[in-house]
């Protein structure tokens, strides 16, 4: 299969004692097609879709990434649609994912391989929550936001 994603390039990852390779670079591009992402965030978003695999008796968990590192135009678009979260919104004026932060925040959901069924949002949390610093559920937009940010901190 031909790509013609900029981005299209595997990232490996030391989960234990193997290297795995779940996401590829585009999946963390912005509306422009940059990408900054930390190494943690995709260690903690391996470990995640591991515990879920071995959790699942409904077979191969994925995790599907619906929004990563955006640039302040972004945040504010974002944030015209749904909202500051100083005003009951969505959207933080100080989002973990303005790239100012480096690339410690991501937002997810996960899906089972075969049927493309969701996974519970609250398993996911609850799973994500062993990894990521801050783990938030968006039922409206059925996803996952996670960082780690105090980690990424120290």
């Amino acid at each position: 299969m031909v790509s013609h994603r900029s981005n299209d390039i595997r990232i490996k990852t030391k989960v234990g004692d193997r290297l795995v390779s779940n996401f590829a670079l585009w999946e963390f591009e912005n509306q422009d097609g940059w990408v900054m992402i930390q190494p943690l965030t995709i260690k903690t978003l391996e470990l995640t879709r591991a515990e879920l695999n071995v959790r699942s008796t409904s077979g191969e968990v994925q995790i599907i990434i619906t929004g990563s590192t955006r640039t302040q135009e972004q945040n504010e678009r974002l944030a015209y649609r749904l909202g500051w979260t100083t005003n009951g919104g969505l959207v933080s004026p100080t989002s973990r994912h303005l790239a100012r932060y480096g690339g410690d925040a991501v937002d997810f959901f996960a899906r089972y391989a075969h049927n493309k069924k969701l996974v519970p949002l609250e398993e996911v949390a609850n799973v994500a929550r062993h990894y990521f610093d801050s783990v938030f559920i968006y039922m409206t937009s059925r996803h996952i936001h996670g960082d780690n940010r105090q980690k990424l901190s120290q």
